[in-house]
């Protein structure tokens, strides 16, 4: 038995619970709790519906860099400070702004050892600059934008030695000292980070003797700004970790503003944290960051993402079923204030654990920037009716025993009913089909397979959320149009939207979401059958989107391209040829003025020229005999550029001869006696230049050269080879010869033959 959610509503945000406290009033979500039923392994559905309230309460806090580096940057704020914090309040009549900034922790390496440089880290500037410090709140949230305007001018830059900043320090404390900052239990919470460099992370405490991980709570004492962390110097720097886990648990969205060589570290901490964070580059002198401000407040207020807490053993899966904006990677963007989004939530409890076995488990789920609803879920894990059990139950067809409310299917027949027959002939036919991805329905669960037919999941209105012979089609994938699925005047398929047909003009919409109708102003007076003669698309504007080579008010002109009057320039290449023979008799230049008396007297028997100064050309009149007679005569222009040439009023295309020399020619129809017009010819020639070639004898002399060099060095190094090891067996004799004990006449072997004997009892 499918169980169904029980739902608690609650109020929509709206104008009049926005605009002022009470801020309980301020949810933008719908249904604020949702009491589920649940049994494992059948998912239970619901709808969720967000709408942007207008003035929703907003906290932004400024966290800025102000080491030395960041200076021109500090004194831009201050001249922004005034616009800034207009242009924060301009965003919503209930906004709230602070300011902190950080450095890094006061212990070498990080800083010097000089004295002097504790107390001043930047000697030689006027004014100097403050000593080192890790994190400092300035300004507690408020709605004051003189007073914090007149904080912001109090603000001193500060140094330090190394490049990365202290920044995980001043970040991890303004997202838990929730007090000290002022942040409210209903709003926009949003961090923007302001940083030309990078940043010190968990470990790097150890160089300087901080060994104590950082504990993850408020370490920023004093009841007064400014307010210093007080415990730099005995926990090291946060994790990546640490900070996402902050963020998430305070409803916090992270906005990092990093300087162009700084970005792509910032880029991949976004990545790593998720859930909404934002990037963005930050000007040289943070110029940009008014703009910045309300692009980041724009992006995150206008899209809907989803952050569920992992609950073991249950797993949430939310789609969205209408969305008033666009849907991008699966999230739904450009949700305007006051328009109504709508999700499919799916929770499947995956298995019975002790932890939810008889006892109510609650999933928070956070809507980032938007708030939060909470599923609480009563997971079944017993069924205490097996004593009630009908055999052969009508319930189940007659086909299986009815225990708990559940078919158990009698052998050789299977579904929810039991209606569905697995044996016989027909018992393989009842296999669901598979989807792109090989698989059935049941395991992509998009649907029930029913007797070797798919019933894909719905929503609560019963409209289908997957369609397709094996749920292949997400609804989803079409896009809307004011808030209905292709602008109600289309069906959705796997391919998108395709459109109906318009009542009047009997043409389809058309447009992505099937958002645009048709339009009689594109359609031809001489032709009303065909939107646009056929030759392009009716834009939403009323006007007609013509395919090349068409044009026109309805594309009714074909120009540009030889398609358009069924000639090719083989058409007229001859009598091309011929004139292009002629020019070839008189020097290159690149007008006209080459026919003077002197060179018009130089041309071939037969041809004559004569001036046309109306249209500044030459009509050329070819030899008889030796052109075809009907290419008399040709038009000889200076040259143009003009995509669109007319001849005698008549579109033509542009044609190229190549002869050494390139030449353009033109050809056209006259397409009432369909006669081929007269050739233009442009007596400007495109020639390629001169390639000057070296004999090839000097190539030769000059190949034996450098082989007769390259043989002389190879012979000179091997000589000073074979010199430099006879030197060294020299020196290696003389060194052996050095070590020998005995003189040079005499050999260490000899041993004379001569023996001298004594008789021992001679003389006695």
């Amino acid at each position: 038995m499918l169980l169904q959610p029980s739902i608690r509503p609650a109020p929509m945000g709206g104008s009049s619970n926005t605009a002022s406290p009470p801020l309980e009033g301020n949810t933008q979500i719908s249904p604020s709790i949702v009491r589920v039923d649940i049994r494992p392994g059948q998912p239970v559905n619901f709808p969720i519906t967000v709408r942007p309230a207008r003035n929703f309460p907003g906290d932004i806090y400024l966290l800025m860099d102000l080491s030395f580096s960041m200076a021109d940057d500090l004194q831009n704020l201050k001249n922004l400070g005034s616009r800034l914090a207009t242009e924060i309040s301009g965003i919503s009549e209930n906004f709230q702004v602070g300011f902190g900034s950080f450095v890094d922790k006061r212990l070498p390496p990080f800083v010097s050892l000089d004295p002097v440089r504790q107390n001043n880290p930047c000697p030689g500037t006027d004014p100097p600059c403050v000593s080192t410090y890790s994190f400092r709140h300035s300004v507690k949230l408020t709605d004051n934008d003189v007073f914090f305007n007149q904080q912001v001018q109090d603000q001193m830059i500060s140094g330090n030695q190394d490049s990365p900043e202290g920044g995980f320090d001043g970040f991890l404390q303004p997202i838990v000292c929730t007090n000290l900052i002022g942040w409210r239990d209903v709003s926009r919470k949003l961090l923007l980070y302001i940083t030309d460099a990078g940043f010190h992370i968990a470990g790097d405490g150890k160089v300087a003797g901080v060994i104590l991980p950082n504990d993850g709570t408020c370490r920023t004492s004093g009841t007064t700004a400014p307010q210093d962390y007080d415990d730099w110097i005995t926990y090291d720097y946060p994790s990546i970790g640490q900070i996402a886990q902050a963020l998430r648990e305070n409803d916090i969205i992270p906005i990092f503003a990093a300087e162009a060589r700084a970005l792509p570290v910032y880029e991949a901490l976004v990545r790593e944290i998720g859930e909404g964070a934002f990037s963005g580059t930050l000007a040289r002198d943070s110029g940009n960051i008014v703009d910045l401000v309300r692009e980041s407040y724009n992006n995150v207020s206008q899209r809907i993402i989803f952050g569920p807490e992992r609950v073991p053993g249950v797993s949430v899966d939310i789609q969205p079923t209408n969305c008033p904006g666009e849907i991008v990677d699966g999230v739904c963007t450009g949700v305007q204030i006051e328009n109504n989004a709508t999700f499919q939530v799916s929770v499947t409890l995956q298995e019975c654990t002790p932890e939810n076995s008889g006892n109510i488990v609650t999933v928070p789920i956070r809507v980032l920037g938007f708030g939060s609803f909470d599923i609480e879920l009563n997971a079944i894990c017993s069924c205490p009716c097996d004593g009630t059990v009908t055999n052969n139950s009508a319930l189940c067809t007659g086909n299986g025993t009815l225990r708990c409310g559940q078919c158990d299917c009698n052998p050789g027949r299977f579904g929810d009913m039991c209606q569905c027959d697995a044996t016989g002939q027909g018992g393989m036919q009842q296999m669901c089909p598979l989807g792109p991805t090989e698989l059935q329905c049941t395991s992509t669960d998009r649907g029930t397979c029913v007797c070797g037919e798919c019933q894909c999941r719905r929503d609560s209105a019963g409209n289908p959320i997957y369609f397709g012979p094996a749920c292949e089609c997400d609804r989803s994938s079409c896009p809307s149009f004011n808030g209905e699925l292709c602008a109600g005047r289309g069906a959705c398929t796997c391919d998108g939207c395709r459109c109906n047909l318009e009542p009047n003009t009997q043409q389809p919409y058309f447009g992505t979401a099937c958002e645009c109708s048709p339009d009689t102003n594109c359609v031809d007076p001489n032709n009303s059958t065909d939107i646009c003669n056929g030759r392009g698309t009716c834009g939403c504007s009323g006007r007609c989107d013509c395919q090349f080579p068409y044009r026109g008010d309805f594309c009714e002109v074909c120009s540009g391209d030889e398609s358009c009057f069924d000639l090719t320039c083989d058409s007229n290449a001859e009598c091309a040829n011929c004139a292009v023979d002629i020019l070839d008799l008189f020097p290159m230049s690149t007008n006209l003025t080459f026919f003077t008396n002197e060179t018009l007297n130089s041309l071939p028997n037969g041809t004559s020229l004569t001036y046309d100064a109306l249209s500044n050309t030459f009509r050329l009149r070819l030899p008889t005999g030796e052109c075809p007679e009907t290419c008399s005569p040709v038009v000889i222009i200076n040259g143009t550029d003009d995509v669109d040439y007319m001849i005698q009023d008549e579109m033509s295309i542009r044609c190229e001869l190549v002869r050494g020399c390139t030449y353009r020619y033109y050809v056209a129809v006259n397409e009432d006696t369909l006669d081929l017009t007269d050739v233009h010819v442009e007596f400007r020639r495109f020639c390629p230049e001169p390639v000057i070639q070296t004999p090839a004898w000097i190539i030769a002399i000059a190949i034996i050269v450098a082989l007769l060099i390259l043989g002389v060095i190879a012979l000179l190094l091997l000589k000073l080879f074979l010199f430099i090891i006879d030197v060294i067996e020299v020196k290696k004799f003389e060194k052996e010869l050095a070590k020998t004990k005995y003189p040079k006449h005499q050999n260490p072997l000899y041993r004379s033959a001569a023996k001298d004997y004594q008789n021992p009892i001679y003389g006695q």
